[in-house]
């Protein structure tokens, strides 16, 4: 089976099955290709197809979520729109734990796409997650 690597610094503090510590100093987190698939599908440009996407990620969040908090760190070439909605999917998933809390927070000060640092302060504000505005506070 093939399997996409991600690098994911030790901030986000995954703790999932993907996960294995590499000699580096990292993260690396192995996401199937359908996984990331479904995952970049969040960022559609068709609603239908965002909605459908959003409906399998939820319907299997133990598996997405960990991917899905990998591909909003900062230094990984995640597109812009793959980005947003990821935020926007992590908004409808409520509540969060304290590594998508903390994620959030980073991706709203470090994200490199300035409208993706705008959907992480809203779905922040959405949320009404003390930890992410904790995080910001730090």
């Amino acid at each position: 089976m093939k399997h996409t690597r991600i690098l994911v610094s030790l901030c986000l503090c995954v703790s999932v099955s993907l996960c294995l510590s590499s000699p580096a100093g990292a993260l690396e987190v192995k996401v199937e290709p359908e996984v990331l698939a479904q995952i970049e599908a969040l960022g559609a440009p068709q609603l239908a197809a965002r909605n459908a996407a959003f409906e399998k990620v939820a319907a299997n969040r133990h598996l997405y979520v960990p991917a899905m908090l990998g591909l909003l760190q900062a230094r990984l070439p995640t597109a812009e729109y793959t980005r947003i909605g990821i935020l926007r999917a992590l908004e409808k998933m409520n509540p969060l734990d304290e590594d998508a809390a903390k994620t959030l927070a980073y991706a709203a000060v470090r994200d490199p796409f300035p409208e993706a640092r705008r959907e992480a302060c809203r779905t922040i504000r959405a949320l009404h997650d003390g930890r992410s505005i904790g995080e910001l506070l730090r």
